[in-house]
């Protein structure tokens, strides 16, 4: 009986301490006091435990257990990510008070006005945003996309799919059940290792969202237009950009999302991976088939590709361009002004 209350306070301060960093990443005040409190609680079970374990069986013993639970700790909240000079930055991001392309009061405060379009589900940009461009800096040369990068085989259903970098929790389980597989290696290509901003967004089209007025363009695919025009499956034409866009934004309308900016131009647009919660957004819209793989920027989206061409999901259901083909066939219209016939002017005798 002993013996199990030890293992018992033993699994709880693994718990508290985890959940309660999990709870100082929440936007929401009240989760985050609690998540400082959790750790405060889990540190002093922990304490309790170790002079438990220390009458029972001494010294050495109770350093070996303890270095075996804080390694564990720092293991499940991925602080060895980068290796082990890595282990500070990864705990800090794990507390929620990394660094980040905005400032930490800044990441979460994000204006979140629905488009007033019941027609179409593409928003206009705001009059405080800048004009998206396309021309956004290269990814260095760091970037490295390796094998490890692949996403996971996706089911046949159209669900969004849970990101390659599983989350806090998902390790923690998977370690105390024995699931999970080994952490990706050091030098893979990791959107984790990039600063993130979080908030609510507003959906522009099928690839981009708008986050306090800067545009994010979804790393690694290309959605149609939105006056992209496709035909379904019995040939009749629709607006699949439209559609796409209503698509995304039915599925993330109203909730927080965490971008990992890759890239950012002069005007502060960026080039992001984006998710809500464990499912990554350019993956779920690829996996639906409102999206393609972006083949200039990455392959890491073909896999999800396949399975929607396979299933007919989405614009798979017909014919359609791909985006970047119509992009050029627009481009290529002879662009026809039209001048307006002078009014002639009317004298003050004129009735």
């Amino acid at each position: 009986m002993f013996f199990i209350k030890k293992l018992f306070l033993g699994l709880a301060a693994v718990v508290l301490i985890y959940l309660g960093g999990s709870g100082t990443q929440s936007s929401n005040m009240l989760f985050q006091g609690g998540g400082f409190i959790g750790i405060i609680v889990g540190l002093v079970v922990l304490y309790i435990f170790g002079k438990m374990v220390w009458r029972a069986m001494g010294c050495l013993p109770v350093l070996l257990i303890i270095s075996l639970i804080v390694g564990f700790i720092l293991y499940a909240i991925g602080a060895f990510n980068g290796g082990v000079d890595k282990v500070v930055p990864n705990v800090m991001n794990f507390l929620g008070r990394g660094s980040s392309a905005f400032s930490s009061a800044e990441n979460r405060a994000v204006a979140s006005q629905a488009p007033s379009s019941e027609d179409s589900q593409t928003a206009a940009p705001s009059s405080s945003a800048p004009l998206l461009s396309e021309n956004f800096d290269d990814v260095g040369a760091a970037v490295q996309e390796t094998a490890a990068m692949q996403p996971a085989q996706a089911p046949v259903r159209a669900a969004p799919q849970p990101l390659e970098e599983e989350s806090g929790l998902s390790r923690l389980l998977n370690s105390l059940t024995g699931g999970g597989e080994p952490a990706a290696p050091a030098e893979a290509f990791n959107p984790n290792n990039y600063p993130a901003v979080y908030g609510v967004t507003r959906v522009i089209n099928g690839d981009t969202l708008e986050m306090r007025g800067r545009y994010i363009k979804i790393y690694g695919i290309d959605a149609p237009e939105s006056n992209q025009t496709c035909a379904d499956g019995k040939g009749r034409a629709y607006r699949c950009g439209q559609e796409a866009a209503r698509w995304l934004k039915s599925w993330i309308s109203g909730h927080e999302l965490e971008c990992h900016v890759l890239k950012q131009d002069s005007k502060g647009n960026m080039v992001a991976t984006c998710a809500l919660g464990q499912y990554d957004i350019g993956a779920a819209l690829v996996n639906a088939g409102w999206a393609v793989a972006d083949p200039k920027q990455s392959a890491i989206y073909v896999p999800y590709e396949q399975q929607a061409r396979d299933n007919g999901r989405g614009l798979w259901q017909g014919q359609f361009y791909k985006p970047w083909d119509w992009r050029e066939i627009q481009s290529k219209k002879p662009k026809i002004k039209v001048i307006k016939p002078k009014q002639p002017k009317k004298s003050i005798l004129d009735f």
